[in-house]
């Protein structure tokens, strides 16, 4: 390829900006609000609206793991890319396993317009510790983009 000066910044971007190294921030980015919700809370929103939308960003190289039920998974690095397919007019959760890349998401799809009642603090880890269901879902069995219904049952 030719590259001979490759470098690597060992403490990575927090390290970057702790030696006030220049960076572009985006403040629209840090001021758009999430609701993170306890899973008590979280399963209020699930049962207090029958047509919610469960989007998990959770990477895809596990096939198998523990979902909630209805979850689409749409893994955060390719969310952009299948935003089309997430329906509008419909109240979106946003969780993962960790609550680590839920957040990123719910602000990405604010951003984009869509209604977002909230994350989920903990994940589906903390879900599942709590007592409440999860369901393992193969890769191939997850929800497709043809069986995703809008508010107004038009898919």
């Amino acid at each position: 390829m030719g590259y001979t000066d490759i470098y690597c910044f060992m403490g990575g971007i927090l390290e970057w900006r702790n030696f006030n190294y220049p960076m572009a921030i985006d403040n629209e980015y840090l001021e758009t609000a999430v609701k993170v919700l306890s899973p008590v809370a979280f399963d209020e929103v699930l049962r207090d609206n029958e047509d919610v939308f469960i989007l998990d960003v959770r990477p895809a190289k596990y096939p198998n793991q523990s979902f909630l039920k209805g979850t689409v998974n749409y893994p955060l690095v390719d969310l952009a890319d299948v935003v089309e397919q997430i329906p509008q007019g419909r109240t979106i959760v946003v969780t993962d396993v960790q609550f680590v890349q839920s957040p990123i998401a719910a602000k990405f799809l604010i951003r984009q317009g869509y209604e977002v009642a909230g994350v989920l603090r903990g994940g589906v880890v903390r879900w599942s510790a709590e007592g409440y269901p999860v369901e393992v879902l193969m890769r191939h069995n997850a929800l497709s983009s043809k069986e995703i219904k809008t508010k107004d049952g038009k898919k």
